[in-house]
């Protein structure tokens, strides 16, 4: 538990994006934070395992962009916009 009990957890008000690959095992965790987390948002990173920013970076990116766009910490991006980010 280390601390974070469910009370805990229901307390987080921050927008949460929980990102998980696609065959991840940890189903059970996703679905216990999405049902007690205010704002909680599940996305699945496809044809990743472990390793998502190496092995699916664009996916990655636009499952972070999502998140941020919700949260107003981004614009919209340009429809012209094509190809993955850099960092």
């Amino acid at each position: 538990e280390a601390g974070l009990t469910p009370q805990r957890i229901a307390s987080v008000r921050q927008p949460v994006t929980a990102l998980y690959d696609e065959h991840s095992p940890f189903k059970a965790t996703r679905d216990f934070l999405q049902q007690r987390l205010p704002d909680c948002r599940v996305g699945v990173i496809p044809g990743a395992r472990h390793l998502a920013p190496l092995e699916n970076p664009t996916a990655l990116v636009a499952e972070i962009r999502r998140h941020l766009v919700a949260v107003g910490a981004a614009p919209e991006p340009s429809p012209d916009l094509h190809g993955p980010c850099t960092f």
